[in-house]
């Protein structure tokens, strides 16, 4: 029975031994590693991290810092328009703006125009009021109608449109 006591402690020695040993040439390879990062750093201006430094950074917080010693905002009310009083000043009908669209295109026949020159037209001939509003409807639109087979509109390339009569 002494016989296996001795064998077992035998093994676990070399066992131990051979965690030693492998400990001591992982150790050497790390300092290898860090003496290459040292010099790699030096050479492409890298910082170096430890573990310890990363964990201690805080998080990057994005947003809107609060605004210290500021009085609240007073919100003025906006004055409201007569609406639809003025000369120009108009809702913009998916029908109307169709069919003007659609007269545009044909006098244009067999060549085809761009979606801002329909929104010059619009605002040059057809008398509506140039601004984003107008041109985000005509746009939209334009798109809507090239896709719906029930209208002659047809998109030929990119924000180009023709009509087929």
């Amino acid at each position: 029975m002494m016989d296996n006591f001795d064998n077992v402690d035998q093994m676990l020695q070399q066992l131990y031994e051979n965690a030693v040993s492998k400990k001591s040439e992982l150790e050497s390879e790390l300092r290898k590693l860090d003496a290459t990062i040292e010099k790699l750093g030096v050479l492409y201006g890298a910082k170096t991290y430890t573990s310890d430094m990363l964990k201690s950074a805080e998080p990057v917080r994005r947003g809107r810092k609060p605004e210290l010693n500021k009085a609240p905002r007073v919100v003025k009310e906006k004055k409201v328009k007569e609406a639809s009083s003025k000369e120009g000043k108009r809702r913009v009908k998916q029908g109307e703006v169709r069919e003007s669209c659609m007269n545009f295109l044909r006098a244009a026949t067999p060549d085809s125009r761009s979606g801002s020159e329909i929104l010059d037209y619009l605002v040059r001939e057809e008398g509506y009021t140039r601004n984003n509003s107008l041109r985000s409807r005509v746009y939209a639109l334009l798109v809507q109608w090239a896709n719906d087979p029930a209208i002659p509109i047809r998109r030929t390339g990119r924000g180009v449109y023709t009509i087929d009569e």
